[in-house]
């Protein structure tokens, strides 16, 4: 493809699930049914230009499609449409774009996708115990067998809804009795609690150890299970329950309202800046209700409830199941919220109690970006007797190695190598003449001092503002492997937004983290720096 037509097509959108964008496929997954649309940015644009899809339906080349140009004025964004039909279960379609310009044809990589099929539960071939687990297995289903197991386990019981063999032992002796063939009763030796199974027409209900039903599989116009299925490991999954509750609390952060009922939150991390609403940056998969019940997804995937926003009664579990994780495991925590919540964290593990000070009252404003602004500020709390226990310092760095004051002055360094305070001079007329000093000063006034971090490698010098020391950095992790990687092995760069086109640490790889910390080392250890306030960084979105 030639440098001076650009065509712009990204299937999945960046898997961004809140934001759809101009240049990519509609829907993101196909199933059987679906209408598919194909959306491209040609830049520049010109009249003259013939716009067509290539494409081929199971190995067979099929008719071009001429792109329509069309123009979202709200958005002010202009692209081509290409409108290709619906299709059937495992239809591989296979495309391209291609732009002929002034006698010259520019062509796009070639992109494909599985068209999936949509399978819901079947009947129950047997029901077993074994290793104290109770397994419900299902009529095999297309290539799938669907097994759901119960048992109760710690004051819990846990569900595990898997599409193949997963070998699980339970260790807690627990009463199972058989009232007939169709009917199995599983009773947990602690709690109380117990599940009750019918085989056919299939069904089960949870109760408390008084016998009341506090949750069950849903019997109404849906069914209890139903996946989409894309034929390459991929599974998308919907579990429903009936439910009587009127409360449902948790879910981590949120800024909508404290009781969910009615609402649909999902899970996925964002870093929503503005008019979150539901888009949060802490969400968690737990919840509880008044009805003396919880529950906890063990996920790291992106889920979506439904808390009788579509039916009174129902709640709704979307999930995403692959090869690296074939199963959703649920757990069904009982009692008052606060013993709930006790056995929640005895599954995740206790948070460590962050210390006094943290617990106080914070000062921090963007405007605050000199060693005199923040003096003053110092002066103002003490003056008014502000009861603060905390200083954040927002803009304090150069805003490119986000590691070094701005306006120091320093020799630049390998990108392998750390830096101490006495590295670098400043200037009595700059910004922080003395940052050490300032810091003593701050903590005579009884404050910790916090400064911003985020977990990027900046891109700002593209822009004309070039950092000698910034660009050592930068080929240095990405010779190291230190920044999370693109499959083909190129360095993932954040494709739009805040620091667009920046790398992102790989917090998991030991080196990176190492590597990362010691460029910072000399701000606890030289300074005493008390901690560090970590701004946005989760800017990936994957199809999991």
């Amino acid at each position: 493809m030639k440098d001076n037509i650009t065509i712009k097509h990204i299937p999945n959108g960046l898997n961004d699930p809140y934001q759809h964008y101009e240049y990519e496929r509609y829907p993101r997954n196909p199933i059987e049914g679906d209408f598919v649309i194909i959306k491209a940015v040609v830049e520049p644009y010109s009249p003259e230009q013939n716009v067509l899809l290539q494409w081929s339906l199971n190995g067979n080349k099929q008719k071009p499609h001429i792109g329509r140009r069309t123009i979202d004025h709200v958005k002010g964004k202009e692209y081509f449409e290409f409108e290709i039909g619906g299709f059937t279960k495992k239809d591989l379609i296979q495309y391209h774009i291609e732009v002929e310009d002034k006698g010259e044809i520019y062509r796009s990589k070639t992109f494909d996708f599985s068209v999936g099929e949509k399978f819901y539960l079947g009947k129950v071939e047997r029901v077993s115990v074994s290793n104290n687990i109770i397994v419900v297995e299902f009529e095999k289903t297309n290539s799938l067998k669907p097994k759901l197991s119960f048992y109760f386990e710690k004051r819990y019981l846990k569900i595990l809804i898997n599409l193949a063999d997963l070998d699980k032992k339970c260790e807690d002796k627990n009463s199972f009795s058989i009232i007939n063939d169709n009917h199995y009763i599983y009773k947990d030796s602690i709690t109380g609690s117990q599940l009750e199974i019918i085989k056919n027409p299939f069904k089960f209900v949870i109760k408390d150890n008084k016998g009341n039903i506090l949750l069950g599989s849903y019997q109404d116009i849906l069914n209890y299970l139903e996946w989409q299925d894309y034929f390459d490991g991929r599974i998308n999954i919907s579990l429903r329950f009936q439910t009587d509750s009127k409360n449902f609390y948790g879910f981590g952060e949120k800024y909508d309202r404290l009781n969910q009922k009615g609402l649909q939150p999902d899970i996925c991390v964002y870093n929503q800046y503005q008019n979150q609403q539901s888009r949060t940056y802490l969400p968690i998969p737990f919840f509880f209700t008044e009805n003396s019940y919880g529950m906890y997804i063990k996920s790291s995937q992106y889920l979506k409830f439904d808390l009788c926003n579509k039916l009174d009664n129902l709640i709704e579990i979307k999930g995403r199941l692959n090869k690296r994780n074939p199963a959703l495991e649920l757990y069904v925590l009982f009692g008052e919220p606060h013993k709930i919540l006790t056995d929640y964290l005895s599954l995740t593990g206790f948070p460590s109690l962050p210390p006094k000070w943290a617990f106080g009252p914070w000062m921090s404003s963007n405007s605050w970006n000199t060693q005199r602004e923040i003096l003053k500020q110092v002066k103002a709390m003490n003056k008014f007797k502000i009861p603060a226990t905390v200083l954040v310092i927002e803009a304090w760095s150069d805003e490119t190695t986000f590691y070094i004051f701005n306006d120091a002055v320093y020799k630049s360094k390998s990108g392998a190598q750390k830096f101490s305070y006495k590295d670098f001079d400043f200037s009595e007329k700059g910004k922080w003449p003395n940052p050490k000093g300032m810091i003593d000063l701050i903590h005579k006034s009884n404050l910790k001092i916090i400064l911003w971090q985020i977990p990027i490698i900046n891109k700002y010098f593209e822009e004309g503002i070039k950092n000698k020391q910034h660009i050592q950095d930068e080929s240095y992790a990405v010779e190291k492997g230190f920044c999370v990687m693109n499959e083909d092995g190129t360095p993932y760069r954040m494709p739009y937004g805040w620091f667009a086109n920046s790398l992102l640490l790989d917090f998991s790889n030991p080196d990176a983290k190492e590597w990362w910390f010691n460029k910072r080392r000399y701000l606890i250890e030289d300074l005493s720096v008390d901690g560090f306030k970590t701004d946005g960084g989760e800017f990936i979105f994957d199809n999991n």
